[in-house]
């Protein structure tokens, strides 16, 4: 898909919110196949939090299609409109919930979920 752009109301939800909601960037195929190759990792086997998010902390090393990420066309107008046009990856990292940890969805507002 083509011709993704910032549109007022994102702006708006995002100086409101601090965060964007992207929907359908990836297909339901794609959600599978990145989910698959974190689930390969086992991370509800490590019960240590710190240890299951440093196995997750850098995506890169862990299967070569999450480089397709880092420059999706639906994602780039949006950093380069809140974030600056001379990008860099910091972190590429995946953040684990486990059953039962306790964790909301999100934080509770009249906008959000």
């Amino acid at each position: 898909m083509s011709g993704w752009a910032v549109t007022p109301l994102d702006r708006y939800l995002y100086d409101t919110r601090g965060y964007l909601v992207l929907r359908s960037v990836l297909s339901t195929a794609e959600v599978g196949k990145f989910n698959a190759h974190l689930d390969r990792l086992k991370p509800e086997l490590t019960g240590d939090a710190e240890q299951r998010d440093r196995a997750m902390s850098w995506l890169f090393s862990l299967h070569e299609d999450f480089a397709s990420l880092m420059d999706h066309e639906a994602v780039l107008p949006y950093l380069r409109e809140f974030v600056d046009d001379k990008l860099r990856i910091d972190g590429a990292y995946a953040l684990v919930k486990l059953p039962g940890a306790g964790v909301p969805r999100c934080a509770p507002s009249p906008l959000s979920c």
